[in-house]
């Protein structure tokens, strides 16, 4: 009983944050919403922080969950693509904070570089098997594969905060997936090119 109103706690803080921003939620808003004491919140939850680092833990988890591995096919990349933007929706507030949690939060800014060198690791080993594959070029200069999947790395990871700043917050995964493979395509081989999917009906 206790986890499922720990769950339902951090569930309607993470509405409250995605809704009105982190710093402008107060703990009382939570309990408010939830109908239930602020004694009661906090017996679960003995500040806001608590939440929110719980709410990271969760998901870094949900994005953990995605098991992909360096022989993942076109349709997998893509696949993982779109599940990050639907990611990034449900976890709006943390990826719209994405440079302010950690400068806040270390505990935060640990979780972020595990799960970045974790992504990276995945695209270059991703990128050598296409390229053993057939797929992908030979690199032109060595360690451009690499900076290919940084490059990879900082669209997917701020794709919602620029989209916000600009004001223009479509979050739509045929854009992201538009721009990270038109920049994958020019390192790509005829037979890799035929090999993108098709994401116009989207």
């Amino acid at each position: 009983m206790s986890e499922d109103i720990k769950e339902k706690i951090l569930n309607k803080a993470l509405d409250l944050f995605n809704i009105f921003g982190y710093e402008s939620v107060k703990m009382r808003d939570i309990s408010g919403a939830l109908n239930i004491s602020p004694g009661n919140l906090t017996y679960h939850y003995k500040k806001k922080d608590d939440i929110i680092y719980a709410i990271v833990q969760q998901q870094c988890k949900d994005h953990e969950s995605r098991k992909c591995t360096e022989k993942m096919t076109f349709e997998e990349f893509n696949n993982l693509l779109k599940a990050n933007v639907e990611h990034q929706k449900k976890y709006f507030f943390y990826f719209n904070n994405i440079t302010e949690l950690p400068r806040k939060y270390p505990e935060i800014a640990k979780i972020q570089i595990e799960v970045k060198r974790d992504f990276y690791n995945l695209l270059t080993r991703f990128f050598k098997n296409l390229t053993v594959m057939g797929l992908m070029k030979p690199e032109l200069i060595e360690g451009a594969y690499d900076d290919l999947a940084f490059a990879i790395i900082s669209i997917v990871v701020f794709w919602t905060q620029e989209n916000f700043l600009q004001n223009d917050f479509v979050l739509n995964p045929k854009n992201l997936l538009s721009v990270v493979w038109n920049i994958i395509r020019p390192n790509l081989t005829e037979r890799g090119i035929q090999l993108i999917p098709n994401n116009e009906n989207l």
